[in-house]
């Protein structure tokens, strides 16, 4: 999968919109639908069988190698629905400032 189709600037917009406090999950759902196309494009160049945990871990890892751009913090990590409905652990994050 290539992370360079992550656009920094358009994680900034989600995060901006993002409640203090936010799930991995609810900033994927928030991000698809506010860059769908991109989100498409994410998938799309992911080779891996399972596309849809690919991606959704490559999103998870840009937030981590990027929080302090981002000024976020990781929190504890909880169970949460991810996109199916199915219930996972996931990581929380926290707005910083």
């Amino acid at each position: 999968m290539n992370d360079d189709l992550i656009d920094i600037e358009h994680v900034e917009t989600v995060i901006g919109i993002m409640k203090p406090e936010f799930t991995s999950y609810d900033f994927i759902k928030k991000y698809m639908m506010l860059f769908e196309d991109e989100y498409i494009a994410l998938l799309n160049s992911s080779e891996a069988e399972h596309k849809f945990q690919t991606v959704h871990s490559a999103i998870g890892r840009f937030l981590s190698d990027n929080r302090a751009i981002l000024n976020i913090t990781t929190g504890e990590q909880t169970r949460s629905e991810n996109i199916f409905g199915n219930p996972t652990q996931v990581q929380c994050w926290k707005k910083i400032g």
